[in-house]
């Protein structure tokens, strides 16, 4: 009878064992979880990181779009003073025209003080001219 509950009590310390041996793998698959989870986690940060690149890369073109496009900005800045300096010049030679206008019949008025022969109402006529009445008529 002592043998039997002897046997008996190793048996159930036998499946205490099993249990206990169960137990330890439930453990470890549990921590072999928490690891995959954690390794997880890494990986979402790592996407998320992945995505503000791709973001600093889009504003970094935006960038260098921006950039070329001052530099045309610039260009045409340029191109405009280069047009206004034009304009300056056109208006001087303008006036330099009207002085010389101004300056040629001044000069003719005092060298022909009877008229300007080169007038076609010249009252001695031009030869040149044909509606001049003592001149050439053709």
């Amino acid at each position: 009878m002592i043998l039997k509950e002897i046997l008996a009590i190793e048996t159930i310390l036998k499946e205490i064992l099993a249990t206990e041996m169960i137990l330890k793998e439930i453990l470890a698959i549990e921590t072999t979880l928490k690891e995959i989870l954690t390794i997880e986690t890494i990986l979402k940060e790592i996407l998320a990181i992945e995505t503000i690149l791709k973001e600093i890369l889009a504003i970094e073109t935006i960038l260098k779009e921006i950039l070329a496009i001052e530099s045309t900005l610039k260009e045409i800045l340029a191109i405009e003073t280069i047009l206004k300096e034009i304009l300056a010049i056109e208006m001087i030679l303008k006036e330099i025209l009207a002085i010389k206008t101004i300056l040629k019949e001044i000069l003719g008025h005092r060298n022909h003080p009877k008229g300007n022969p080169g007038h076609r109402n010249h009252p001695k006529g031009n030869p040149g001219h044909s509606n001049d009445p003592k001149g050439n008529p053709g």
